[in-house]
């Protein structure tokens, strides 16, 4: 395809070249957190990391993201998808460098921003050139290919950036600036030219809010673990509710909105905005709370948690294709294969309660593939409805504000998982060491962590008072883990029952017509 094409041929095939190369760019975000988490240990000790930032070195990325996508949504309609792609790219490829070289924390933490930013603007902007570039009869095959090569760098990319980080956290946080220098020079050779669709006046004060509100959300989130109760959680997550309110007033009444907020009067849209918030709530939980399981209960390494998750992973990627090829022929069905896909999650995290302290560490993987599986299911109708409604004058804001709601709930699932954990898995503890005499209330908070980390270490206690601590650590985070799928359950659950209800059957035919319509 060359760099003067302009929209595809509607009856042509599916430009396989350019979905890889789309693929492989919108991977890059996803692999990225990946591997500076795998990392961050190692750099925490060389550059004397205190623990708030440590803390904050996993999250300032996200942060950035968050505050900046939808303005590089609305910079990517009125510049140039292209250019803005290339550029955000190029401004990942140096936040990483920066980070690679960095001498001290402040340096460190710059660089981890700038390339959340870069990757984030980048993600967005692959998802409307998947569109863009993609016959209408097409687009939900194209968008499966899409997920699974997004799928398969993250897989093949993790295990690569966690055997260089064991040796150089600083060579491993060069991973994805190659990849990225790689797949730049590729960029103006295989991607047509999109044409500019914004115009007038930027609504900055729109954009300022949304990006202020959503990171006050999902700072006010990460600060769950604190307490509920606590100023930190409660008073950023309902600044950030309110300020999502009034991003909304201002931009009903704005010539120019940054963002087409009448958008949620379409049930369609509404349905792939839950459909969104709960594939990344799912996703979520299932990693960081098997992750937990596995290391805190059954002193599992990091490489061997990758290894007993790759199984979801390589089920996401396979169903993927598969979903999207069906729902090309078969486009009517959308809104089953959507509600089948909650099914299974809900399934799925059911299926993983049956862990128990004295079952093997793999027995709740076939749980969490039943979760790849719903979201596979969940995935390709979600993003064929968003696209199906972005109009024309907003593609980049549209599917900016995709990735906005994809991080709130990634956030959201985070944070549950955490603190169900600690409030039953808390109480089961304090019970456990109590009823054995070991500690006293005041004895059990300080503890716990210890206790965690002394089991995960494979440290084998040499007193009675010691083997029964660990095993009541054991039994708590088992209770704590038990809670948060069932009660995840539950939400996804509803969550589901909310996106297939507000479709509707007209809805859902409207929208198939739609995603066959030129944007």
């Amino acid at each position: 395809m060359s760099s003067g094409a302009t929209a595809p041929d509607p009856g042509g095939a599916m430009p396989r070249g350019a979905i890889y190369l789309l693929g492989l760019i919108g991977g890059l975000q996803l692999l990225d957190p990946a591997v500076a988490n795998t990392a961050i240990v190692e750099a925490g000790k060389a550059l004397e990391f205190t623990a708030s930032q440590r803390a904050l070195g996993a999250s300032i990325s996200t942060l950035a993201l968050a505050a900046t996508v939808l303005a590089a949504g609305v910079a990517a309609d009125r510049l140039g998808r292209r250019g803005v792609l290339i550029a955000s790219m190029l401004l990942a490829v140096v936040g990483d460098v920066i980070v690679a070289i960095a001498p001290q924390t402040e340096v460190y933490l710059a660089g981890r921003a700038l390339a959340g930013i870069g990757l984030g603007a980048a993600l967005a902007a692959t998802f409307a050139y998947v569109r863009f570039v993609t016959p209408a009869p097409k687009v939900t095959a194209a968008l499966g290919l899409w997920s699974a090569v997004m799928i398969g760098l993250l897989i093949v990319g993790s295990m690569i950036g966690g055997a260089v980080a064991l040796s150089s956290w600083r060579v491993a946080m060069l991973l994805v600036p190659v990849l990225g220098l790689l797949l730049v020079v590729f960029v103006p050779r295989v991607l047509p030219v999109m044409p500019r669709s914004g115009q007038g006046r930027v609504d900055y004060l729109g954009l300022v809010l949304v990006g202020a509100s959503t990171v006050s959300l999902l700072y006010g989130l990460s600060q769950a673990a604190t307490s509920l109760a606590s100023p930190k959680f409660y008073v950023p997550v309902v600044a950030g509710i309110a300020g999502y309110a009034l991003f909304g007033s201002v931009e009903l009444r704005s010539k120019a909105p940054a963002f087409p907020i009448k958008l949620f009067a379409s049930g369609v849209f509404v349905a792939a905005v839950v459909a969104g918030v709960a594939w990344n709530f799912a996703q979520a939980v299932v990693q960081l709370s098997t992750s937990n399981l596995w290391q805190y209960t059954k002193a599992v390494s990091t490489f061997q948690v990758t290894v007993l998750q790759l199984p979801m992973l390589l089920v996401l990627l396979a169903v993927s294709v598969l979903v999207g090829n069906y729902l090309a022929k078969r486009g009517d069905r959308l809104r089953r294969v959507l509600g089948l896909g909650f099914v299974c999650c809900v399934l799925g995290l059911l299926l993983m309660v049956v862990a128990k302290n004295d079952w093997p560490a793999w027995v709740i993987v076939p749980g969490a593939v039943v979760v790849g599986i719903g979201l596979a299911l969940i995935s390709i109708p979600q993003s064929a409805m968003f696209v199906a409604e972005a109009p024309a004058d907003y593609l980049g804001s549209v599917t900016s504000f995709r990735t906005t709601i994809g991080q709130v709930g990634y956030a959201a699932g985070l944070a549950l998982s955490v603190v169900f954990v600690q409030v039953f898995g808390h109480a089961r503890f304090a019970g456990e060491l109590q009823k054995e005499g070991l500690a006293t209330p005041s004895q059990v908070a300080a503890g716990i962590d210890e206790v965690r980390q002394f089991a995960h270490d494979q440290v084998q206690p040499t007193t009675a008072a010691g083997r029964a601590a660990v095993e009541a650590a054991e039994k708590a985070y088992t209770q704590g883990f038990d809670i948060t799928m069932i009660v995840s359950a539950a939400i996804i659950g509803v969550m589901g029952l909310a996106a297939i209800l507000v479709m509707g059957p007209p809805a859902s035919e409207a929208g198939q017509r739609n995603a066959g319509a030129p944007i």
